[in-house]
This record gives C-alpha cells, sequence and structure tokens, in this order.
C-alpha cells in the first residue's frame, strides 16, 4: 500500500512539473513560431517590418500636416 502512494506521489510530481513549465514551453514555441502553420499569405517578417515602417511615415506625414494648417498667420 505504502508502494502504491509512493508511486503515485511520484507521478503527481513529474506532471505537476510539467505543468508548471508549460507556460514557458509555449511562449518559448510561439516566438519560435512553432504553435501555428506558416501560411503564404502571411509573409514574410521583412515584409511586415515594411509595411510597418511605411505605416509611421504615413502618420508623420499627417501629424506634420495636420499642424501646419493648424498654425494662424497675423
Amino acid at each position: 500500500m505504502l508502494n502504491k502512494a509512493t508511486s503515485i506521489e511520484h507521478r503527481y510530481e513529474q506532471l505537476k512539473s510539467q505543468i508548471d513549465s508549460l507556460p514557458q514551453t509555449t511562449l518559448h514555441k510561439a516566438f519560435k513560431g512553432e504553435l501555428v502553420e506558416q501560411l503564404d499569405s502571411d509573409g514574410s517578417a521583412v515584409e511586415l517590418l515594411k509595411e510597418i515602417e511605411e505605416m509611421k511615415a504615413k502618420s508623420k506625414l499627417k501629424s506634420k500636416s495636420k499642424n501646419i494648417r493648424s498654425v494662424q498667420v497675423r
């Protein structure tokens, strides 16, 4: 009986250890891109960065043009 309890306790500790490391494992896989299959329509990281840079540049131009219009000449 004691042997069976020890075996169950050991298995519990193993499973608890796996559960405790699960969030870290999930994050690791997420950053490596291993959680989902890569789709061709997703594009590459380089393309995404270019798109973000273009959006930032457009945003800066819009904010500059708004500031110029709001200045009143006397």
